[in-house]
């Protein structure tokens, strides 16, 4: 039973690091120094155990050693290796996949930018302000940012219609009825979410597009 405990507080200890090193993990090489934490946890954790059964000067205690670095460098990995699989059989959105849509280089966000300049600006500028907004009252600044750059690429189907893309002074809309010209614009958030689907955006960016102007009443 002692054997089994002090495996167990082994594996307890290196597990508690592994998680706590990585709860807001925005680039791939916070694995690496997560899996540096996992290493001096898990040879802290030998140590601490040969030195309480009075065994930290024997061959035992290197072989324990040597496999608490081995097992770090195995965690990164396999960490590595199916982090992509794991986030796409749980459908879970990791901040390493949001940071990989903010590249500007992203075939929506180019196309955005050709089609609808004024948009695209505006998507940019909304991302500084909702993830400064998200940074201050404690939730995922990362998510708020790609959110924002994307909620709007359904304007890319009629970007003409809306005001910052205009380029003359007159508006297409006053030569339509109210009805068709709130359609032109709510529209926009259904062509968003097609968009985003054919793209195979993230759910959670998805929910973005589609609940970005709410339920209330369009004026």
């Amino acid at each position: 039973w002692q054997a089994d405990a002090t495996f167990a507080l082994y594996v307890f200890v290196g597990s508690l690091t592994a998680a706590f090193s990585v709860i807001r993990c925005k680039k791939r090489t916070a694995i690496l120094r997560g899996g540096l934490y996992v290493l001096c946890a898990n040879l802290f954790t030998v140590i601490f155990i040969q030195l309480f059964g009075g065994e930290f000067f024997t061959f035992k205690t290197l072989i324990a050693m040597g496999f608490a670095g081995v097992s770090a460098v195995l965690v990164i990995a396999i960490v590595s290796l199916t982090l992509p699989l794991l986030e796409y059989l749980f459908n879970v959105t990791t901040d390493i996949s949001l940071l990989e849509l903010l590249d500007l280089d992203q075939p929506l966000m180019k196309n955005l930018m050709i089609a609808a300049p004024g948009t695209y600006h505006h998507s940019i500028i909304v991302g500084n302000l909702v993830e400064t907004v998200a940074e201050s009252v404690g939730v995922n600044p990362l998510l708020a940012r790609v959110g924002a750059y994307y909620h709007d690429i359904g304007k890319m189907k009629m970007p003409e219609y809306f005001i910052e893309n205009q380029v003359t002074g007159v508006s297409k809309h006053e030569k339509l009825t109210p009805h068709m010209s709130s359609m032109i614009l709510i529209s926009h958030v259904k062509e968003g979410v097609e968009l985003a689907k054919q793209h195979k955006l993230p759910p959670v960016i998805i929910d973005i597009i589609q609940q970005h102007h709410g339920d209330s009443l369009i004026t």
